[in-house]
């Protein structure tokens, strides 16, 4: 991997001292060396370890939290879980003759669950990949799905633009349909300070934020000139931010208390398709059809370093807050790398 600085001074590409992985290079065929774009001024934190793996197109990926596992959904109705070590296929499963956008692990359950492009939910055992259950959910394509911490509880969003709630403790009963939204709904996601809350997007160009014990949204986020692909939850400290991706390249910070717009984060070329956040970090990822991933500083909103990945259009970012792993999912395969928590040493060897 090498670094650009941008100080004018300096006018050259040199080595970042990542520690990388011991097996990296035994694992990974050899690549040309991405290049990182990192600002004099930021505190990016340490990658290392990264690495391409070759596949059909990741449309989504999520990594578990107590196993240094990543399961990924794919575009041919694959869904497949990788060791984030080895980058080693654990198991793949032809899971449907449609696209696979979404898939999430139940850790609890020991379980993963998925959505096709035929409306259908997919629970599936996470260590063999055998189908545990299957139901219509929808009627029309499932682009995103959310687990509740702590409750029996999955959120499911779709093109037939509602957003459902699943209780898996009785036999999967839909608990309540929310509708409000008047296209696609792209995304949908628990808050993690409270989540009896949760937000969606959808290609109205809005973003709605729900009480699960409500059909009807208690807010809309409008700002974007095209449809929103992503909204996600960011904390810094106790104070709780939504960041919305959107076709129009842009990203926005909302302050979730006062619904208003906080800033706009500019640098994307093309379509922003996902965000990639976990609490208690200190950077926020973005991912793009132009080929990139962005970091940002959440502490001030500013650009911390642009990552050009090499896998046309990247699709998903799945991040682990125990490890730091990260895997970015492209219309090529897949990217690996780790976000070290020291983030002032990182600095500091930077």
């Amino acid at each position: 991997v090498m670094v650009r600085s941008d100080n004018p001074a300096d006018g050259q590409l040199w080595p970042a001292v990542f520690h990388a992985h011991p097996r990296a290079t035994e694992l990974a065929p050899k690549q040309e060396p991405s290049e990182i774009f990192v600002p004099s001024t930021c505190s990016i934190r340490q990658m290392a370890s990264l690495a391409k793996v070759a596949s059909s197109r990741v449309k989504h990926c999520d990594l578990h939290e107590t196993s240094p596992w990543v399961v990924t959904a794919h575009h041919d109705g694959k869904v497949k879980v990788l060791d984030c070590a080895t980058r080693e296929v654990i198991f793949e499963h032809a899971v449907s003759e449609a696209p696979v956008r979404c898939a999430k692990f139940i850790e609890r359950q020991g379980w993963i669950v998925c959505g096709d492009d035929g409306g259908r939910i997919y629970v599936l055992d996470a260590r063999s990949g055998e189908t545990v259950s299957c139901f219509v959910a929808h009627s029309d394509y499932i682009r995103s799905l959310d687990v509740h911490p702590s409750e029996p509880l999955l959120l499911s969003a779709a093109d037939d633009k509602v957003v459902k709630l699943w209780n898996w403790a009785a036999d999967w009963e839909c608990v309540r349909t929310f509708s409000g939204h008047e296209h696609y709904v792209m995304h949908v996601e628990f808050s993690p300070l409270n989540p009896s809350v949760f937000a969606s997007a959808s290609l109205d160009t809005t973003a709605k934020i729900w009480q699960m014990d409500s059909e009807s949204a208690i807010a809309t986020l409008r700002g974007h000139s095209k449809g929103l692909n992503w909204v996600s939850f960011v904390s810094r400290g106790d104070k709780l931010f939504l960041i919305t991706a959107a076709d129009d390249a842009e990203l926005m910070v909302w302050d979730f208390a006062t619904e208003q717009l906080v800033c706009a984060l500019e640098g994307h070329t093309a379509n922003v398709s996902t965000v990639g956040h976990q609490p208690g970090n200190d950077v926020v990822l973005t991912g793009s059809e132009d080929g990139t991933v962005r970091l940002w500083n959440v502490a001030d909103w500013a650009l911390a370093g642009t990552m050009e990945l090499g896998l046309q259009r990247c699709w998903a970012i799945g991040m682990s807050a125990s490890t730091g792993s990260v895997v970015a999912g492209c219309d090529d395969g897949a990217v690996f790398f780790d976000l070290a928590a020291d983030a002032q040493n990182a600095a500091a060897k930077l």
